[in-house]
């Protein structure tokens, strides 16, 4: 039996945000139940239908084909492939979702679609009636407030998020209209649910308002923040947790190395660390970075100088042919990850000799990733190709794991040259999405 989290409240009191990051921490599912409801307002408008149309509307919400996707600390929604994230945030459908939502029959249609979505999973869903009306059973049951300014605030910050502009005092007014038409609906009304504990996140950050739920669910439900669990160490040999602890620390002080989303790499199973290449030291930053033990290919020649080459062995290196096509070393990847470990891959297949740019990535990590059957942990690194500039505390190094390329979408690529080189590109995309947040400071 699953355990359910409901998240109610008010426009702009920080439900969604709050809910996403909740249930990452804690590794459920993510229902936004209100992103429901403005599909089919999305979809009315541009079919033309009439919001006084319950029937048709109602038919619209039953035959959507809807998917939430987490991806690097953003919930993206798909109707259908077609992702509607953005279209459905703008100020046209914060009109309009209102009288659609107090539509009975569309109602009906989405509480059924939630409640049979839900069944036998953890869940963190959050809406104006989740847990008064779609999970009125749930095992935590929140309510999330604000005052009016705050949520103004956020609001204006959501829309210049999608280059959207809208007028602050307009604003004002369309939210206290849409309080009072929530609140005085005849079903679905906005309230606070019995046993539901309220929190005023007027003037607290969202890692104050996560911080504070993640602290309720676990004295209530005795639930532990994932995060928390997976930092933790895996078990490794005693020679690589030598070398893994003294290479470590060295790098923290010598080249400021510091790492991010360890918490994104999977505790056990095979999986492929994909990383951008533009230095001979990426594979140990990386490796030490990591929470677990890592496997990776080294030039053959190393093997056969004296010291170096019991070393790498012993980190779990294995030979690869420079310069030409290896198949034992692909076999050898392939095992690897068939037996449960984690494979560091560069998919440029070299290293990028033009600072801040990618090379065109090669199909073989798709080769690999399709026949280890294994996820993508998309990871990004800087700084390691100025060593001697970070050594005098001009720069860091910085490591920085994604969230993983999931094993059901690799294997839902087709086999062949150009679905290896599909799932190629999406990883160097992923990559480009971390740069793009390690750059402007977003990362989550």
């Amino acid at each position: 039996m699953g355990k359910i989290i409901a998240i109610d409240g008010p426009a702009g009191a920080g439900k969604s945000t709050t809910a996403r990051l909740l249930a990452a921490r804690l590794g459920y599912t993510y229902f936004d139940s209100g992103a429901l409801y403005r599909t089919v307002a999305l979809l009315a408008l541009e079919q033309g239908i009439s919001l006084d149309n319950e029937e048709k509307l109602a038919e619209l919400a039953r035959g959507m084909a809807i998917r939430f996707q987490t991806e690097e600390g953003r919930n993206r929604v798909f109707l259908d492939s077609r992702e509607i994230t953005d279209a459905i945030r703008t100020p046209e459908i914060d009109r309009e979702v209102t009288p659609v939502a107090a539509l009975p029959r569309v109602r009906k249609a989405i509480v059924e679609w939630l409640q049979e979505m839900g069944k036998g999973l953890n869940v963190v869903a959050e809406g104006r009636d989740v847990a008064t009306v779609i999970f009125p059973n749930a095992d935590l049951k929140i309510y999330l407030d604000a005052s009016s300014d705050e949520r103004v605030k956020r609001r204006l910050l959501e829309y210049q998020a999608v280059d959207k502009q809208a007028d602050p005092e307009l604003l004002a007014q369309e939210l206290k209209k849409r309080d009072k038409a929530d609140r005085s609906r005849k079903e679905g009304a906005l309230k606070i649910a019995p046993g539901a504990v309220v929190i005023d996140t007027t003037g607290l950050s969202i890692e104050d308002q996560v911080a504070k739920v993640l602290a309720l669910a676990n004295e209530r439900l005795g639930l532990t923040d994932k995060k928390t669990l997976v930092t933790k160490r895996s078990p490794m040999k005693w020679f690589y947790l030598f070398i893994w602890t003294l290479v470590r620390n060295l790098s923290r002080f010598l080249w400021r190395l510091t790492w991010e989303g360890i918490e994104n790499i999977p505790r056990e199973g095979g999986v492929i660390l994909a990383s951008n290449h533009i230095s001979w030291y990426d594979p140990p930053f990386v490796s030490v970075s990591c929470p677990r033990e890592v496997h990776f290919m080294a030039k053959r020649e190393l093997f056969s100088i004296p010291v170096l080459g019991f070393i790498i062995r012993n980190l779990n290196a294995f030979p690869v042919s420079r310069g030409k096509y290896d198949r034992q070393a692909l076999e050898n990847s392939i095992q690897v990850l068939k037996n449960g470990h984690a494979l560091i891959v560069f998919p440029e297949g070299t290293r990028s000799r033009t600072r801040g740019e990618f090379l065109p990535p090669k199909a073989g990590i798709g080769v690999l990733a399709r026949e280890g059957q294994v996820p993508i942990v998309p990871t990004y690194i800087s700084g390691s190709e100025e060593l001697l500039k970070v050594f005098f505390s001009f720069g860091r190094v910085r490591v920085i794991f994604g969230k993983p390329i999931p094993k059901d979408w690799v294997m839902s690529v087709p086999e062949g040259k150009p679905g290896y080189q599909q799932i190629a590109e999406e990883v160097m995309r992923r990559i480009g999405e971390l740069k793009k947040g390690c750059q402007s400071g977003s990362v989550v």
